[in-house]
């Protein structure tokens, strides 16, 4: 087993290597994550009911288009920290 003082090995390049001040790898993983558990809900929610759309689904529809949008944006925005 590796100690503390050895560095961890990279296994190719990394896009966003994380330090204590640089945490921008993580926020990318998690932001990512988010979008797509997302997506899966909204989908889950409109292929349980076709047809019987209540004002809760067109909501959480909207939720999902936003927080896609808001997510999206931040991920671009990783490059200009």
């Amino acid at each position: 087993m590796a100690d503390a003082a050895t560095p961890a090995p990279v296994y190719g390049p990394r896009p966003f290597h994380v330090t204590d001040t640089d945490q921008r790898g993580v926020v990318m993983a998690v932001s990512i994550l988010f979008i797509v558990y997302a997506f899966m809900t909204a989908t889950m929610r409109v292929a349980a009911k076709p047809r019987n759309q209540g004002i809760d689904d067109w909501l959480s529809l909207l939720a999902t288009v936003l927080i896609s949008l808001s997510l999206n944006r931040l991920l671009l925005m990783q490059d200009s920290f």
